[in-house]
């Protein structure tokens, strides 16, 4: 007797045991049933082989081989039904699909009883055992290797993408199982009874139906672990407890759990064993409250809703709506009750979340409200500050205004008294001319009449010079027009040059400066505001006045304040000032004074800023020359100073 026989024997039990054991789990599933006929299958395979590994008679031989067939040429049409219905392939349920699926392997089965193609001949071999002589010249052997191959990988292929897509872990656990088994016997199975027989290998006899033994083993794990072919009612409402996202108490009669499921265990880090046999109330922190309402589901069926906290294993709280729910017999008496709990710490803190942003808002809209008024409020506050500084700047106007004054009346009296003296001259001279011509003496009155035409001359010259500075003054002290006009630079430098120096000294009589001038006679007219521009050339003389004042009280040996105004004609361009492109024209004011500390130089424009003693400037001087030269005109104001020695402004106006 061989090893083989055994085995295969040991294989036709295992086959049969399996086929009973899934069968009576659920004989009404048609997968169960599909597995029922694969373990007949294999059981009639490895039945009929105890009989062909002893060397018993040929004839008997090839007897129990035919038996075989039921086995090894109906196995692979189970084993791709099988997938099938665990791939769960509805649409190959019907009759027509079984007949097309199961009829290659009862033709095998039939060409096998009537003739043989597979194994022709045994022969003896190691291990007492009879080998296999396969026609592998056969067309039918030819077509079964085919059969089986295509079988066997469509169920392969087919479950391995049904266990990809599901997103259920038992199925992909079953499935893993499943395929790495059915891979290892096919590989197996095609080597015994198949390559070795081809190639006069007489190593091992064909076992593949023994090998089909580790197979069941398989299935059988599977069936242990993950209750595989066995989803009863039952089952599934448990698989469903199991898998709920909720916590989930089953408690008897005297308060304690008996069951719970696996959210409850996160939710509550502990095991189901710290759980089971547990008194439900001390799970609570409000266990009084619980007591009592377990009491009353005597006579109620249903509790809903109750906020309670759970005790977790670390000793924190977790916040729960607690439902209870009775489960009774028929008579209506308690057999325990269905304690199911939402978390709502996450719904706590959105309404947390939520009142924090409504506060938010709210202080957000009271904000809004605030910035609303404050903005009201600045703008206010900006118009404000807009009229003053029109009042400031008009304020500034009136006062340099008023330092010319002076400077004006001394300016005017000049022609004045010329226009006195020569009229007192030409009545003396008339009363004169007329003597001379109640005498006769033509000639004599005829050289006085020419003096009379010299002096009204001059009397016209000197009242159009007083009618000058007049209308100069009036178009200083009008408001700002904003019109520019074409202006003679060198005069309007001149005339405020002259007055400031004539209102500063009459206001100090020991005031004593030399006044110098250097005009560009080619400078042209240039398209200005008048009354802009001459502030802002009365603004830089007067500070010039006021620096060499300041220096000429330290008394310093030789010193003699100078102040000079010159104007020059600059090429914008870079192409010359005869170039034809734009040009400017350049009014520069330069003192021999204190000159201003390179501390506070880049301050100077700055509106209220001043170097003046308290009383003696409002400190918009400079920064109203500032605004008209460069907004008003487009223009640049700069300044040179060293500290002891000078300063230097320039004002370049642009010129088309």
């Amino acid at each position: 007797m061989n090893i083989y026989t055994p085995l295969s024997f040991f294989a036709f039990l295992i086959c049969i045991y399996m086929g009973l054991y899934v069968i009576r789990l659920n004989s009404k599933t048609l997968i169960n049933r599909i597995f029922l006929g694969l373990s007949i299958s294999m059981a009639i395979w490895n039945f009929a082989y105890m009989f062909i590994y002893p060397d018993l008679d040929k004839s008997q031989v090839l007897f129990w081989y035919k038996i075989t067939a039921f086995g090894w040429a109906n196995f692979p049409a189970f084993i791709l039904h099988f997938f099938l219905l665990l791939a769960q392939k509805v649409q190959f349920k019907k009759i027509r699909f079984w007949i097309l699926l199961y009829l290659p392997g009862m033709i095998f089965t039939i060409r096998a009883m009537t003739g043989g193609f597979l194994a022709i001949d045994f022969e003896p071999g190691p291990g007492n055992a009879l080998y296999e002589i396969q026609n592998t010249q056969s067309i039918w052997y030819n077509l079964y290797v085919v059969y089986l191959w295509i079988y066997i990988f469509s169920g392969v292929l087919l479950f391995a993408g049904y266990s990809r897509k599901t997103p259920v872990k038992k199925i992909k656990s079953q499935s893993r199982i499943f395929l790495i088994a059915v891979v290892i016997l096919f590989i197996v199975i095609s080597t015994t009874n198949l390559i070795f027989p081809l190639l006069n290998i007489k190593t091992v006899p064909a076992i593949g139906g023994i090998i089909l033994i580790f197979w069941m083993l398989t299935i059988w794990y599977a069936i242990v672990k993950y209750n595989l072919m066995a989803f009863t009612v039952e089952s599934a409402a448990q698989e469903l407890i199991s898998e709920m996202q909720e916590l989930m108490f089953f408690v008897d009669t005297e308060g304690k759990v008996i069951l719970v499921n696996n959210f409850t265990e996160r939710s509550l880090a502990l095991k189901s064993e710290d759980l089971i046999n547990k008194n439900f109330c001390e799970l609570v922190d409000e266990e009084q409250a619980v007591k009592d309402l377990l009491r009353k589901m005597d006579k109620t069926d249903h509790l809903a809703d109750e906020t309670l906290h759970m005790k977790k294993a670390n000793g924190s709280l977790l916040p729960v709506a607690l439902s209870f729910s009775g489960i009774k017999d028929k008579v209506g008496d308690l057999l325990g009750t269905l304690v199911v709990g939402h978390d709502i710490n996450m719904t706590i803190k959105l309404k947390e979340e939520l009142e924090f942003r409504r506060k938010a808002e709210q202080r957000i809209q009271q904000q809004n409200e605030t910035l609303v008024f404050q903005k009201k409020e600045l703008q206010a506050t900006l118009e404000n500050l807009r009229n003053t500084q029109k009042q400031l700047s008009q304020s500034e106007k009136m006062a340099s205004l008023g330092e010319l004054t002076a400077g004006i009346a001394h300016e005017i009296q000049n022609p004045l008294n010329f226009v006195t003296n020569f009229s007192e001259i030409s009545i003396e001279l008339l009363k004169e001319m007329k003597s001379l011509l109640e005498k006769g003496d033509i000639a004599e009155a005829s050289a006085i009449a020419d003096d009379l035409e010299q002096n009204l001359e001059k009397i016209i010259g000197h009242g159009k010079r007083a009618d000058s500075i007049v209308k100069t003054m009036l178009q200083h002290s009008r408001g700002d027009s904003g019109v520019k006009q074409l202006t003679d630079i060198n005069v309007l430098c001149d005339e405020f040059f002259r007055l400031a120096y004539h209102g500063l000294r009459a206001k100090d009589k020991s005031f004593n400066a030399t006044l110098l001038t250097d005009f560009d006679p080619g400078i042209g007219q240039v398209n200005i505001v008048f009354q802009d521009i001459g502030r802002v050339v009365l603004n830089l003389v007067n500070n010039a006045f006021h620096a060499v004042a300041e220096r000429k009280k330290l008394n310093q040996s030789g010193y003699e304040p100078t102040v000079t105004v010159s104007t020059k004609r600059i090429s914008l361009t870079g192409g010359g000032s005869s170039a034809g492109g734009q040009y400017g024209a350049v009014i520069s004011v330069k003192d021999n004074g204190t000159g201003i500390p390179s501390r506070i130089l880049d301050k100077i424009f700055q509106p209220f800023f001043t170097t003046k003693p308290a009383g003696e400037g409002t400190g918009l001087g400079l920064s109203l020359a500032y605004d008209i030269v460069i907004k008003g005109h487009g223009g640049e104001i700069k300044v040179e100073s060293q500290e002891g020695e000078g300063t230097e402004f320039f004002v370049i106006l642009p010129v088309k």
